[in-house]
């Protein structure tokens, strides 16, 4: 395992799922229950359409080049396409802002829609948020049902659900923060398979030795869990959830929660 100077430089939060990213304030959204979770309009599906042309043609590439993107697991994809066509739910440590196109290059060419924290939609990248697919998280009851309703129907119509279940980014964070469990309910109540991603790090060599201070990265995708209908719903979703996050700490080379604590805690006595 690799774990990157860079990441002694950064002072991270208490809270394991406090945003360290800062934002400037453009749009003012009200995310209520007669906000547009899941836009399906022509005008946004011909607008999606472009720019995943952009993102698939020029975007993707470039992150592929700038961060040496290597992608190991995806025979996981193949082998399991039968049982990824009914939809699936993703989940994956979230280590900088363009680890999610880290993701679509590594799944290239699927499409994935995603639960996005609400400030983000105050951004300048609002609408390519929203154009890409973003599900942006409401604060209210109300508008939560909707919300709901929207990720339900990316599952329903068999795609693909990402989810940072960290909660938050940090950037080149190696430990594995706690994962809330919303992802895994997700899969349990739709009985689709959580499929869990991880992104380690790897020295620069070559070229890269020569002008980058940031680590490579590395995507690797594991194999699908299930949930286990024999317990509660609540239960079920703890179990998987903890299950998730242990195979994402094995990919990133992390045996195990003692191992995982060690890391965590370098970060919390420097």
């Amino acid at each position: 395992m690799y774990i990157p100077p860079i990441s002694f430089s950064y002072e991270y939060p208490e809270v394991q799922d406090q945003h360290m990213m800062k934002v400037v304030k453009k749009y003012s959204p009200v995310l209520d229950e007669s906000y547009t979770y899941r836009d399906k309009s022509f005008s946004w599906r011909w607008k999606h359409f472009w720019l995943n042309f952009f993102l698939n043609t020029i975007v993707l590439p470039v992150v592929k080049i700038r961060y040496a993107v290597k992608v190991e697991g995806k025979k996981n994809l193949r082998k399991n396409k039968k049982i990824l066509k009914g939809g699936f739910v993703t989940v994956c440590n979230h280590v900088i802002e363009w680890d999610f196109l880290a993701l679509l290059w590594a799944f290239y060419p699927r499409k994935a829609y995603f639960p996005i924290w609400s400030v983000n939609m105050e951004t300048a990248m609002a609408p390519l948020f929203k154009t890409i697919g973003a599900i942006p998280i409401p604060k209210s009851v109300h508008a939560g049902k909707k919300f709901t309703t929207a990720m339900d129907s990316v599952l329903d119509e068999g795609g693909w659900l990402h989810v940072f279940a960290e909660g938050s980014m940090w950037y080149f964070y190696p430990a594995i923060r706690n994962f809330h469990r919303g992802a895994a309910s997700f899969a349990l109540r739709h009985k689709s398979p959580l499929l869990p991603l991880a992104i380690s790090y790897r020295k620069p060599r070559g070229l890269y030795r020569l002008f980058k201070k940031y680590p490579n990265l590395t995507v690797h995708i594991g194999e699908p869990l299930f949930a286990d209908e024999k317990l509660g719903h609540r239960d079920a979703a703890e179990d998987l959830t903890k299950r998730a996050r242990l195979c994402v700490m094995n990919m990133v080379g992390i045996k195990d929660e003692k191992e995982n604590q060690r890391i965590m805690d370098m970060y919390k006595n420097q």
